[in-house]
């Protein structure tokens, strides 16, 4: 078994065990994430967002959801909403480089290309992983 059939297989397992919590906390927030976490990694975009959609209509101020499901938007081909969650985070951390009258301008907005926010995507992703599945390369 190579690696990324063993990634799989433990992804799929944890997506079980995520699935079982929630059916005892179907409220607990962090459990909800984590599976969408899960999702995410597993390709399975619709389900992610979801799962990121249900997290932020209680935490909306979630910077790391707001990316993920910017990225799973992506992914799908959906990028108008792919860019509007990313700029939702980008404007919650009042990223020092942009302000909230940048993000509104359209010009401005129009040369935040694609290729850009993929590329930010790919490490917010990366960061998310890691800071809930340390060990998971």
């Amino acid at each position: 078994m190579n690696r990324n059939e063993i990634k799989h297989r433990m992804m799929m397992e944890l997506l079980g065990n995520c699935n079982e919590a929630i059916a005892l906390e179907p409220n607990n927030l962090d459990l909800i994430k984590t599976r969408g976490i899960v999702l995410n990694i597993i390709e399975k975009y619709k389900e992610a967002i979801r799962d990121f959609s249900k997290v932020l209509r209680t935490s909306t101020k979630d910077t790391a959801c707001y990316y993920l499901r910017s990225e799973s938007y992506f992914q799908l081909g959906d990028y108008a909403e792919a860019k509007r969650d990313f700029l939702k985070a980008v404007n919650i951390e009042q990223n020092k480089g942009l302000t909230t009258a940048m993000l509104e301008d359209p010009e401005i907005t129009k040369e935040i290309e694609l290729a850009d926010i993929k590329e930010i995507l790919a490490f917010e992703r990366q960061k998310a992983i890691r800071a809930n599945f340390p060990s998971f390369e």
